[in-house]
């Protein structure tokens, strides 16, 4: 328990947060440093000031349990504030009508919140008025399916089967390219920009130079000194796939295949003072073999990797056209995955100026919690939503482009960790977060006092730590 005296070192800025209210911030703040409990100051502060009525108030978190303890904390707290005597009276009065108000309170996951702004908005949307949200084991099954039914029907298709036959052969299996459809699925929004071009023709240059230099490969291996040289029998070996090769069309799926099989044709064995020097070049045929099989093993990955990029991209195309024809069905059906609900509430307020009005005067200030661990189009709906609009500001000079949005005054509050995300986990973006950040402030407040770690405690790890770190024995 704190003592009445204690003062944290970063009070400043823990009473500009309560105080500033026409600012927007962005808040940086470690574990025990009271993020939550700052936000929730910021919104007491709101209520009893009277620039914000709760209902009116957005204030979006990470989890459906962080959302339920940021309800009950706000609560406590303006029941404190209703209840402080301290106060002018008409603030009390403010506090209490927030406890009113709470449970009109926009006090929400994301995903909750987004879905609620489609729900008063389907048709704008593009949505059956009752349309569902998918939980994860419908929406997983339904993709399989969706993936099932389109992967026949790919197979038998006329214009892919040649790609189908290359990649197959190359090492592609139908469980990568359901990899490679389930990334797409996670990400779907991104793809409409998304682009596949054909590469040029693949030109069969290594099994050519492979067929023309085999008689010079055997001609050297006339210079080992030793039988059953490990560098003379892949040698040998590597001659024997120039034969098979002279039988072939070298740029069907079958030389191609055979090519890849053989891989490497480099060889890391072999002793110079095992191989005698050949006279026509001057070097020791160990040396001369192992750079011509260098060169030979170079050209093959080069033309592998232009013939599988040659057989992928069509590939790719299809499945992106899957996906996206997929996300256009569950839109058609009413059908919403936790994805869909993001993509389509950020569509709305992007694309339609009405409706991104009725909800920015419908909420007067949004607050994001944990803002490091979610999808970073969560930064693209706070921002319509706080955008600023002069009044007779036309249209056409309003943008779509959330990084061109200017910010109404202090309707922004965003507080998170960069130190604390899990980057990888719902598509958190430490660059994406990074831009949030520079469009609401050049700085963001940064609140450092910890109140979770004891300074005994704190003393006695850094100082275990220390010991550590120089080696020493001893008991710290």
């Amino acid at each position: 328990m704190l003592s009445g005296s204690f003062v944290p070192q970063d009070q400043d800025v823990r009473r500009r947060i309560q105080e500033a209210l026409e600012e927007n911030f962005f808040v940086e703040a470690g574990a025990g440093t009271g993020k939550t409990s700052s936000l929730v100051d910021r919104i007491v502060a709101l209520v009893a000031s009277g620039r914000a009525s709760l209902d009116r108030v957005a204030a979006i978190t990470f989890t459906e349990s962080a959302a339920a303890e940021l309800r009950d904390r706000i609560r406590e707290s303006l029941e404190r504030a209703a209840a402080d005597s301290e106060r002018p009276i008409e603030e009390q009065a403010r506090c209490t009508q927030g406890v009113a108000d709470l449970d009109r309170a926009a006090i929400q996951t994301l995903h909750s919140f987004a879905g609620s702004l489609l729900r008063e908005r389907p048709l704008e949307a593009g949505l059956p008025p009752a349309f569902e949200a998918l939980d994860q084991i419908s929406a997983d099954m339904g993709f399989r399916e969706a993936w099932g039914t389109w992967l026949d029907n790919a197979l038998d298709d006329s214009g892919l089967r040649p790609a189908f036959r290359i990649a197959l052969s190359l090492g592609l299996t139908l469980g990568h390219l359901q990899q490679v459809a389930t990334s797409f699925h996670a990400n779907y929004d991104l793809l409409e920009d998304a682009s596949f071009p054909d590469s040029p023709p693949s030109q069969p240059h290594a099994a050519a130079a492979l067929i023309a230099g085999a008689a010079e490969l055997e001609r050297l291996c006339a210079f080992a000194k030793n039988d059953g040289d490990p560098l003379e029998a892949h040698v040998r070996s590597v001659a024997g796939v120039a034969q098979r090769l002279r039988g072939m069309e070298l740029d069907s799926v079958a030389a191609w295949r055979l090519l890849s099989e053989s891989l490497p044709l480099r060889h890391p064995r072999g002793r110079v003072g095992d191989w005698e020097t050949d006279l026509d070049s001057q070097q020791n045929a160990c040396t001369r073999l192992k750079a011509l099989l260098l060169e030979l093993d170079g050209q093959a990955h080069e033309d592998l990797d232009s013939v599988r990029a040659g057989c992928l991209m069509p590939l790719l195309r299809a499945v992106r056209e899957f996906v996206l024809e997929y996300a256009k069905e569950r839109k058609r059906e009413g059908k919403a995955e936790f994805q869909d609900l993001l993509v389509w509430a950020r569509n709305l307020l992007r694309d339609d100026l009405e409706v991104r009005d009725h909800f920015r005067e419908r909420y007067s200030h949004v607050l994001v919690d944990e803002a490091q661990d979610t999808d970073p189009i969560q930064a693209e709906i706070a921002t319509f939503l706080a955008e600023d609009v002069p009044p007779g500001t036309p249209s056409q000079n309003r943008s779509n482009r959330w990084t061109d949005i200017p910010l109404a005054p202090g309707k922004l509050f965003v507080v998170g960790d960069p130190k604390q995300s899990i980057y990888r986990f719902r598509r958190a973006d430490v660059e994406v977060m990074a831009r949030f950040q520079a469009l609401i402030t050049e700085e963001p407040l940064r609140l450092v006092q910890n109140f979770r770690s004891q300074r005994p405690v704190a003393a006695w790890v850094a100082g275990l730590f220390t010991c550590g770190a120089v080696g020493e024995l001893r008991s710290c």
